[in-house]
């Protein structure tokens, strides 16, 4: 099989609520209001289901909005007790119909869904939506306004999805077309696919459109013969494919290539920032596989940028990322580490953890009673008031972006001469520690012209050192 074979958009469902032979859920209008329908029940959803897909007598609206009112409990112990399907009972299951070219936006307020079930190894693309997609512009590909298609606040839980191609517990197929946004989500249940399978995203492909998956988690356990990931299984040719404080704790399962995030990376715009792995990842068949690892699988093209990354020591094959404890996880280091990371637009104060209660970080904002040993690290901002940090020692520290009125920052260097070259991190140490940024004064240039005019391309300020540029007329 070739690497892209997976990808082919195998949309070749018999769109219905239900399949011939499970229990049956009669689809129900939701409230529509303020532009959204209102979802409050298992009929509810699946008449949402319904209008998104246009079946079932409903008029298609890919472009729905769905808002959940109340938990939902579609069907009940879909999954055992050791978290496996419950295969006794799949008769008696209402099985779910994944809304497929989906481009509206589903916000879970806060809620869950409970019991989704979909068990068809012929059917392709699975999940909450089968696929994210638009129809093709080729009238005006050039600056096209890619749909953004929203998925927030919501958990799934207790599901299981099973599915030829790219299978997801939230989203089986981001496509290219559209800009896939997930926020806040979170899956726990079990994904099985022949090829692709994430715990949020099966598979992803294509351009310009891309996908962004923050503040999110997986705890549910992915199964694939290749390219499967705690959060992605596979993502090829994308301009952008973000995953963003976010974190695995689920088992990742195939017979080759697979990651604790990422199972396969083929993009030149990927970007792991304030990410990590606790899952196990392993192999089913064969006994070694050199693109089985705690990170990302098997690697095509280099991320554009990964930071702030971690996984449980001693990992797996491991190219990317920080090696950590469970007394690093547990003591805040961890949490500390990625709370306090602002860079590049990405920040991570979503992070937090109850040190002596939770034991690693999780999404909740506030690090408390952190027990770790600290140092400080100072940014001396070259005449501004400096910055301290307690940060754990033994780590590397992103320098954040600091910003002084009146000054641009030059870069940060290792001594107050500015000598050598700039540096990113402050390095890991047990000891104290000081960067220098050099930041140099701003001033505006205002030109009196007496009547006469300037160039449009006339410089506006000027930074103290790097010389002006005079007027050309």
């Amino acid at each position: 099989m070739s690497r892209i074979q997976g990808f082919l958009f195998c949309a070749s469902f018999a769109l219905s609520s239900v399949f011939a032979g499970a229990v049956s859920v009669t689809p129900k209008t939701p409230e529509l209001k303020d532009g959204c329908y209102q979802i409050s029940s298992a009929a509810e959803l699946y008449g949402f289901a319904a209008i998104a897909n246009g079946t079932d007598g409903f008029v298609k609206d890919s472009l729905a909005c769905g808002k959940l009112t109340k938990d939902i409990v579609v069907n009940e112990n879909v999954l055992d007790a050791e978290g496996s399907l419950n295969v006794a009972d799949t008769a008696n299951f209402a099985t779910w119909t994944p809304l497929i070219a989906f481009t509206g936006s589903i916000d879970g307020q806060g809620h869950s869904i409970t019991g989704l079930y979909f068990n068809d190894s012929l059917q392709s693309p699975v999940g909450l939506i089968g696929s994210t997609n638009a129809p093709y512009n080729s009238a005006n590909r050039e600056g096209f306004n890619y749909p953004e298609v929203t998925v927030k606040n919501l958990r799934v839980q207790g599901s299981y999805f099973r599915g030829k191609f790219e299978v997801g517990g939230i989203v089986g197929h981001a496509y290219s077309n559209v800009a896939t946004v997930l926020d806040n989500v979170s899956f726990d249940g079990v994904v099985v696919s022949g090829r692709f399978a994430g715990g949020l995203i099966g598979g992803s492909t294509g351009g310009d459109g891309g996908y962004v998956v923050r503040n999110s988690f997986n705890e549910g356990s992915v199964f694939a013969g290749s390219g499967a990931g705690g959060i992605v299984g596979g993502v090829y040719y994308m301009n952008r494919a973000w995953i963003v404080n976010s974190y695995n704790l689920g088992t990742v399962t195939s017979d080759s290539s697979s990651g604790g995030i990422v199972g396969e990376h083929w993009s030149y715009g990927g970007a792991l920032v304030n990410v990590m792995n606790l899952g196990e990842v392993k192999l089913d068949k064969q006994e070694t596989s050199i693109d089985v690892k705690s990170i990302v699988g098997e690697k095509g093209y280099a991320l554009e940028m990964i930071d702030n990354v971690f996984y449980v020591a001693p990992g797996r094959n491991e190219h990317y990322g920080t090696a950590v404890t469970a007394a690093q996880l547990a003591d805040g280091s961890v949490a500390s580490l990625m709370h306090a990371y602002d860079y590049a637009g990405f920040e991570g104060s979503v992070w937090g953890q109850n040190v002596g209660t939770d034991s690693h970080p999780v999404l909740t904002g506030e690090v408390k009673s952190a027990t770790f040993e600290a140092r400080t690290v100072t940014f001396d901002t070259h005449g501004g008031e400096n910055i301290e940090i307690a940060a754990p020692k033994g780590f590397a520290v992103r320098i954040p972006d600091i910003e002084r009125a009146g000054y641009e920052n030059l870069g940060w260097f290792g001594n107050p001469e500015f000598k050598g070259d700039t540096l990113s991190h402050v390095a890991a140490a047990d000891t104290d520690a000081t960067v220098w940024g050099k930041f140099m004064a701003v001033a505006s240039i205002t030109l009196n012209t007496n009547g006469g005019t300037v160039d449009s391309g006339m410089v506006e300020k000027y930074t103290e050192g790097l010389g002006a540029k005079p007027p050309k007329k």
